[in-house]
């Protein structure tokens, strides 16, 4: 299971649009456009709920978790950090906000707590002094407390982070890859 969301924005990328990026791309796309699914295989997209509580995703994860069993991957998509109105101010620079870097590291280390303690780790993200700054709203944030809950005991990492302005692009993996 991957968290992450690759740029769809027309600028370059902050990593190689490799070819396997471009697939997970394209999946991404398929979601809203079946005929687009690279792989030819089902997708099915499932929403977030209207509201702004961890513990409500985190539980939704949870629910979905039995899926994994079935040989089912399960992808969500967000941002570490998204504010769009501070990218407006740093745009064309190559300044990062201080809110980037801190959250940045505090999501990592919550997803990356032991699973005992990472529902409560990443419900305290959301009371942080910088996670409104980070996320004037939660909705691209909340994706990965899905993937959290459904991973269970399953420990979290963070395969790779790249920040920009007032942006933070991360992908995080669930388990071990089967061999």
């Amino acid at each position: 299971m991957e968290f992450g969301q690759l740029s769809h924005a027309a600028r370059p990328l902050p990593l190689p649009l490799s070819a396997k990026n471009r697939r997970l791309t394209n999946l991404q796309n398929a979601a809203f456009n079946p005929s687009e699914n690279p792989l030819d295989i089902p997708i099915v997209q499932v929403s977030l709920y209207d509201s702004e509580d961890p513990d409500q995703h985190y539980r939704l994860g949870l629910a979905v978790a039995s899926l994994r069993t079935q040989n089912i991957q399960i992808i969500v998509s967000g941002m570490a950090v998204h504010n769009m109105r501070d990218f407006r101010r740093v745009f064309g620079t190559t300044d990062i906000m201080p809110y980037v870097l801190t959250f940045d590291e505090a999501l990592k280390e919550a997803v990356e707590s032991d699973p005992q303690i990472r529902q409560k780790a990443m419900a305290g993200l959301l009371k942080r002094q910088d996670a409104r700054m980070a996320h004037p709203s939660f909705d691209h944030l909340l994706p990965i407390y899905v993937g959290a809950g459904a991973a269970g005991d399953d420990l979290g990492k963070r395969l790779w982070t790249a920040t920009e302005g007032s942006l933070s692009w991360a992908q995080y993996r669930f388990g071990d890859v089967p061999g």
